[in-house]
């Protein structure tokens, strides 16, 4: 009845993991938790949404509801885990492969012409509407910002 969007297991040790699954519902979505203990019953944990959710990294919300039925000491391991997770970067790899426009073009527009479909291919970044428009020194101002920004990610 409901498709699954997403799914993520978080490793918190050898000994917890927590499974999350996000799916479509009718009047929006939902995150789905469940954390497995070698010395607790299994904790489950609901949150419905109908609009996007802005938590430091998906799956946040649902994941701390879960944790906070369990008893110490592994309510605290988890709690301590989130606090501390980070996703991985969406721009790993982006800083490297814009550097490489640099050096396998000779003329700015067409390193600015690679730099921007790979940075269109990240997950959530549009280009502006015009884009095309703009002089190519604005281009490669903006280009090399989000170089910066990629590089300090990695």
């Amino acid at each position: 009845m409901y498709r699954t969007l997403s799914a993520h297991t978080f490793e918190v040790n050898e000994n917890i993991s927590i499974r999350c699954t996000s799916e479509r519902t009718r009047y929006g979505f939902r995150h789905l938790a469940s954390i497995v203990t070698p010395t607790q019953p299994d904790a489950h944990a609901k949150a419905c949404y109908y609009n996007r959710t802005w938590e430091a990294f998906e799956f946040e919300s649902v994941a701390r509801a879960a944790a906070s039925k369990l008893h110490d000491p592994e309510r605290q391991i988890i709690l301590d885990y989130l606090e501390h997770y980070k996703e991985p970067s969406a721009f790993g790899p982006l800083a490297g492969l814009m550097a490489l426009a640099d050096i396998l073009t000779d003329k700015p527009e067409d390193a600015n012409r690679l730099k921007a479909r790979a940075l269109a291919v990240v997950p959530g970044i549009e280009l502006p509407d015009d884009w095309d428009s703009l002089p190519e020194e604005e281009k490669a101002r903006r280009l090399a910002g989000v170089q910066q920004l990629a590089a300090e990610q990695e």
